[in-house]
């Protein structure tokens, strides 16, 4: 017996060491900061052990982290364990609102991590059924857009006064995005199997357009990013070709990626706009993502632009 308890006791030591020794950083994404740096969005995550014989642990997200890209340097950290954040096992996978707010969400509500003053605001009224449905965030904070993962469309939420309106029922709605200015907003709505469209609606006229889009660009992740002006629109489509609009929903350019792209970060525009990046395709696709640390985004240069290296087709 004595000999059990003692075992017993290394046991429960050596799994107390290993909670430790197994926890770890996912690299999830990057953004530039206020100064043009490009800076690395990551994951982290705790390991929990359970009984089960061919899964005895798994990773549990317990908060975020930003690091330089170079030298892999923490910057700032948001934990669950200091009560800053709730997170749930089931998160949406964040992105950022401008060079200086990051849209952190889960099952449970929405938040904003401004990282000018390392301060989180919360949104419990707004919650993220899935990384594809991630609410989109006012730039002024006043409104939300949220989208479930049926085909009900988007919700508008006026964070003001608390009402709501519905908007394009019939369509399954992702990647919600205010434009930078906040007179508009946009996302990709898909009907039936094999009907996508993207969206454009003007936040305060009755005004949109829906923009029907090529079959074969029907599948993929369907996450949005406005241009830093607003004067344009970029997406990461089908097998790897990146997609730019104007804000009226035109096409400017659809490129055919030299590269395999992940389907998960929206692209990220320089600020003169001349191109974006993009995150290449993870090792492995599985939540938590198999991306390489640290991640090694793309730059692709649009036409027209003085650093030109692929052509539209």
């Amino acid at each position: 017996m004595l000999m059990r308890g003692l075992k017993a006791t290394i046991l429960v030591l050596l799994l107390c060491t290993a909670h430790d020794a197994w926890a770890r950083c996912e690299p999830i994404g990057f953004f530039l900061d206020e100064q043009g740096e490009m800076r690395q969005l990551n994951l982290l995550t705790r390991v929990n052990f359970t009984l089960g014989k061919g899964f005895p642990y798994y990773h549990s997200p317990v908060g975020l982290s930003i690091t330089t890209m170079d030298s892999g340097k923490e910057i700032a950290r948001i934990d669950k364990d200091n009560g800053q954040v709730f997170w749930s096992n089931h998160f949406a996978l964040p992105y950022p609102l401008d060079s200086h707010r990051i849209v952190v969400g889960s099952w449970v509500e929405t938040a904003i991590w401004d990282l000018r003053g390392d301060s989180l605001r919360t949104f419990p009224e707004i919650r993220n059924p899935s990384w594809s449905s991630m609410s989109g965030i006012h730039p002024d904070e006043q409104a939300a857009l949220s989208s479930g993962e049926r085909a009900d469309g988007v919700t508008f939420h006026d964070l003001r006064g608390g009402a709501r309106a519905k908007y394009y029922e019939g369509y399954t709605a992702y990647s919600p995005r205010f434009s930078p200015d906040g007179t508009r907003w946009a996302f990709f709505g898909k009907s039936g199997f094999d009907h996508l469209a993207l969206i454009i609606r003007w936040t305060q006229e009755s005004r949109e357009r829906i923009v029907p889009l090529a079959r074969e660009l029907v599948h993929g992740g369907h996450v949005l990013a406005w241009s830093p002006t607003g004067e344009r629109i970029a997406s990461v489509l089908g097998s790897s070709q990146l997609v730019i609009w104007d804000s009226e929903g035109n096409q400017l350019h659809r490129i055919k990626l030299p590269f395999r792209a992940s389907w998960y970060w929206a692209p990220v525009w320089n600020k003169d706009e001349t191109g974006v990046y993009i995150l290449p395709k993870p090792d492995i696709d599985a939540i938590p993502y198999r991306y390489k640390n640290p991640l090694k985004p793309e730059f692709v240069s649009l036409p027209n632009s003085k650093l030109e290296h692929f052509n539209d087709f």
